[in-house]
């Protein structure tokens, strides 16, 4: 009667060490997929960023902003644009500047193909500051981050003093 107690009890112990061991790769598994999404969208946001870059470039050469693909936030009766603008404390009389980029202006761009899960995803961009906002913004560190030098900004170096000693 011990042994069947104690085989019960055992079967018991190594079941529950395995749903442990399967939640703990299963929420792994989740961060490493969240991750990934978070890092597309990086890689996203930066080929956007070089390809804004060569075009403002264009637009420089040329002398006009006819090269500029988009459609600028001024002339959209976006509420939820105009309220995420409004959160990144980025005036009204600069909305001029900011255009909004989706799949089809991505195409127009030529680089939709190096551009991963772009098919609901939208983009504003400054060419004049070559910043990219995605608009539903990424978690980092529990913080939504929307723009690219946000994502990328990194902290600051700790800046280090030394001292002599006086008498030595």
């Amino acid at each position: 009667m011990k042994n069947k107690k104690y085989k019960t009890l055992k079967l018991l112990i190594i079941f529950i060490l395995i749903v442990i061991a399967a939640l703990f790769s299963v929420n792994h598994i989740k961060k490493l997929i969240a991750e990934n999404k978070t890092n597309d969208i990086k890689t996203n946001m930066l080929i956007i960023q070089g390809k804004i870059k060569l075009l403002k470039g264009q637009s420089e050469v040329n002398n006009n902003e006819e090269n500029y693909v988009g459609t600028k936030v001024s002339n959209l009766d976006n509420q939820q644009i105009k309220q995420l603008m409004q959160n990144l404390k980025i005036e009204e009389s600069k909305y001029e500047n900011y255009y909004i980029l989706n799949k089809e202006n991505f195409d127009q761009m030529e680089i939709s193909a190096e551009i991963k899960n772009i098919e609901n995803h939208v983009y504003i961009v400054n060419y004049n500051e070559a910043e990219v906002i995605y608009t539903k913004g990424i978690i980092i560190n529990n913080e939504t981050k929307y723009k690219l030098s946000d994502i990328m900004a990194k902290e600051p170096e700790k800046e280090w003093i030394l001292y002599n000693r006086i008498g030595d």
